[in-house]
């Protein structure tokens, strides 16, 4: 499955296929072409970034409306488990790291935020110059996390860990 937010306030989600190169950019009736089979539909402005759960059950996202949002499928539907509000200003990335049981968010408004997985703000990490940060990434290890922005510079920091959830609490479950 292949997610792509909007700035219709939506994040859609479809099967990918395998498009050949006879049919790469013909428009809209090209062969191999899939429907959208969901639309995920709660956010108030652009959605920027997601990222999903290793086992696809699971999506975050990021937004224009200073959100970070956690949708869960359950059978064939999805639905919206929470909305989490931190940021000032936009929210450009976002990123899932199941094995820690954290969420890594950043934005406009100068800060990395990291969220348990039932959406509380647990530690927030502001860029020192007070501008933009653009990008997120982290490491194979899953224990560093680099954001870079408006200041031209990349600063790396370590991720904590959350306990892990007591039975029946765990949203990927």
């Amino acid at each position: 499955t292949v997610a792509a937010g909007t700035v219709m306030n939506e994040l859609l989600l479809w099967e990918a296929s395998i498009c050949d190169d006879t049919t790469a950019g013909h428009g809209a009736a090209a062969e191999g072409e899939r429907p959208v089979e969901h639309r995920l539909v709660g956010h108030e402005g652009g959605v920027f970034a997601s990222s999903w759960s290793t086992d696809g059950t699971a999506i975050v996202s990021s937004s224009d409306d200073r959100t970070v949002r956690f949708w869960k499928r359950t059978g064939s539907a999805w639905e919206l488990q929470w909305t989490s509000w931190g940021h000032t200003a936009r929210v450009w990335k976002v990123t899932l790291i199941e094995e820690r049981g954290i969420i890594v968010s950043c934005g406009e408004d100068a800060a990395a935020r990291v969220w348990d997985m039932e959406g509380k703000c647990m530690t927030s990490v502001q860029n020192s110059n007070g501008r933009n940060l653009w990008a997120l990434a982290v490491d194979p290890a899953n224990t560093m996390c680099a954001t870079g922005g408006n200041d031209c510079s990349v600063k790396l920091w370590e991720l904590p860990t959350v306990p892990p959830p007591t039975a029946g609490v765990n949203p990927l479950e």
